[in-house]
């Protein structure tokens, strides 16, 4: 087995525990049908969830079946799909017909868009597994839920689900009783490091671990998106109890992934001014926005962390099925409410 053909798997940095308690259940015949992997967006749960995936189909079982022998613990070394059959080849190219991707179109994940499940599983399976990988599936509208309820509870031989959520909270009960829960950590600065080695290291502390965060950061629009935000910042700052009545402003928040970029500088800017508060040399997550953690350093504590427990808040409910601009406006009016 050749592993540097792997490019699924050599895509995964951190995350070793999860891959070997999965390759242990999974030779052991116990790995469970339906799976949540938990965690925020950009650590590489779904990349974790496709190398799972090509280690199922994979068809290249003799260098397993030699490195299997007797199926010991956990702790060993993880055998992996061998990336060179027919299968992992087309699992690679995200053109496996053991694969299926579903996810919201908009705000939620409703019926419809679950409606390529229920041909994936009725169709006779062609190799050896299928897998469905369900992302945002903290997005499941009730009727979804419940419809995708009826195929976990009998699913079809050697077929798994991979629910895609940022905590196991935020999944319906229902799922989440059905579900083996499998929490990601955020990455390390040594993982991130090794994906962008150009990065500057205040851009991978901001990350929180997340690689998603610095790719975005690096694209050729983030200097732009990111002045957005600051001038958005700004108008928040001034006190302007209206000011996401501005058009600029609703379109900017109206985007799920913006506003969650805006709530996020939020909260690193109210942890820089208490930073700051505490010491002389503080360790900034946004050294590029000094005059702003300057300014917000000169506040209340109890302040700054009201608005950063609002701004989490916000973060959290921008990953259910609710409206958006709704969201945006809440944050907007309660942040500015009289004592904060």
């Amino acid at each position: 087995m050749d592993a540097s053909k792997n490019k699924i798997r050599n895509s995964i940095r951190g995350h070793l525990r999860i891959l070997k308690d999965l390759d242990f259940a999974r030779r052991a015949g116990h790995l469970p049908s339906t799976l949540a992997f938990c965690g925020p967006e950009g650590i590489g749960r779904s990349l974790v969830a496709r190398a799972l995936a090509q280690d199922l189909v994979c068809e290249d079982r003799s260098s397993i079946a030699e490195a299997n022998g007797p199926v010991g613990e956990a702790s060993g070394p993880v055998v992996e799909a061998c990336g060179l059959c027919g299968p992992c080849l087309r699992m690679a190219k995200g053109q496996s017909e053991g694969l299926l991707l579903v996810g919201p179109q908009k705000n939620a994940v409703n019926l419809a868009d679950l409606a390529p499940v229920a041909d994936f599983v009725q169709l006779a399976r062609l190799g050896r597994a299928r897998v469905i990988i369900i992302d945002h599936a903290e997005m499941l509208n009730p009727m979804a839920a419940n419809t995708l309820l009826k195929v976990l509870e009998e699913p079809p031989d050697a077929t798994y689900f991979v629910l895609l959520a940022p905590s196991s909270c935020h999944l319906l009960n229902t799922l989440r009783s059905r579900s083996q829960i499998v929490n990601f950590a955020p990455l390390s600065l040594a993982d991130l490091q090794s994906l962008y080695p150009t990065a500057p290291a205040w851009m991978l502390k901001n990350s929180l671990g997340q690689a998603g965060r610095v790719a975005r950061l690096l694209s050729d629009n983030a200097p732009a998106r990111r002045q957005a935000r600051v001038s958005l910042l700004q108008n928040w700052l001034a006190g302007a109890e209206f000011g996401y009545l501005n058009p600029e402003w609703k379109d900017l928040l109206k985007d799920r992934e913006e506003a969650k970029e805006f709530s996020q500088l939020v909260v690193g800017l109210c942890r820089d001014a208490v930073a700051l508060q505490v010491g002389p040399r503080p360790d900034l997550r946004n050294p590029d926005l000094q005059q702003q953690i300057q300014d917000m350093a000169k506040l209340p504590r109890e302040q700054l962390f009201k608005w950063a427990e609002h701004a989490l808040k916000w973060e959290r409910e921008l990953g259910r099925p609710f409206d958006a601009q709704l969201l945006a406006e809440e944050f907007w009016l309660v942040s500015h409410e009289r004592g904060f």
